[in-house]
């Protein structure tokens, strides 16, 4: 064994983990996976076999080919509110992005650390600490 120290399932775990990062999802892949989603329904089994990617990976295409259709840029405030509540509740990057509906977690990422970075220098003014 090439690694003595280590468990087969670490060892996997690895392997996927690095896979995982390193696997692009094309937009011809979505397109696939939306056609067949389309023609079998939610059957990922049937479509992991057709794409020759695991079910569970053929979710994840498809959910990332929803979410991108209807991505949109400009922040309404209806959504810099919900991201406020979520930075509020502790509410994470990716599940911020999955309850705002129209952001990618990246978007929802960049935004909270504008508001905590905007919220910090508020309280600093408040406060009557001048930054340089």
């Amino acid at each position: 064994m090439a690694f003595p120290k280590r468990t087969e399932a670490s060892i996997l775990g690895k392997i996927r983990q690095y896979t995982s990062k390193n696997s692009n999802i094309t937009q011809k892949d979505m397109d696939h996976v939306n056609t067949l989603v389309e023609a079998y329904g939610k059957d990922w089994e049937r479509i992991g076999q057709e794409t020759d990617v695991s079910p569970r990976r053929a979710q994840r295409i498809w959910a990332q080919h929803q979410q991108r259709q209807k991505v949109t840029q400009a922040w309404t405030k209806e959504e810099l509110e919900t991201l406020r509540n979520c930075i509020r509740d502790g509410i994470g990057m990716a599940e911020a992005s999955r309850i705002i509906g129209t952001k990618m977690s990246y978007a929802c990422n960049a935004k909270m650390q504008s508001l905590k970075r905007a919220g910090k220098h508020y309280q600093q003014l408040n406060a009557g600490i001048w930054l340089e």
